[in-house]
């Protein structure tokens, strides 16, 4: 999910893409980014940029926006001139600018424990998995 939008979200379409182990198990690792030209609109809200229907701008519930009962396609952006992109919060969030990095995936072997991390630039770093081979 691509936030503060209220349905726009990133993923390719192919689970095998980004291959983490090669056929033999053997970790392999990931390091890709992700550009503004693959985020995705999900078609589930319109998107108005209404503060009550947009994250960081007062929604106060899930699925608070009007259903725009579309089907997924290429995001189009935020509104220019738009409450999201007005905002000093996000005012460099227009992703369809040439070139634009939404996010940078990176997976890495630990060696203390198998434990691998998923990072997010600037420098947010979550542990998403444990992976274990068993051959």
């Amino acid at each position: 999910m691509l936030i503060p939008s209220n349905d726009f979200f990133i993923a390719n379409g192919n689970e095998r893409q980004n291959r983490i182990f090669d056929d033999s198990g053997n970790f392999l690792g990931a390091d890709f980014t992700v550009l503004g030209s693959q985020v995705l609109d999900a078609g589930s809200e319109i998107n108005d940029e209404i503060p009550a229907n947009t994250a960081f701008f007062g929604q106060q519930n899930p699925n608070t926006g009007f259903s725009e009962n579309g089907v997924v396609q290429v995001a189009k952006g935020f509104i220019p001139g738009g409450a999201i992109l007005s905002d000093p919060r996000f005012s460099s969030a227009d992703f369809t600018k040439p070139g634009y990095q939404v996010a940078r995936i990176r997976v890495l072997a630990d060696a203390s424990g198998g434990q691998n991390t998923f990072t997010v630039e600037p420098g947010s770093s979550v542990n998403i998995a444990n992976f274990w081979w068993c051959g």
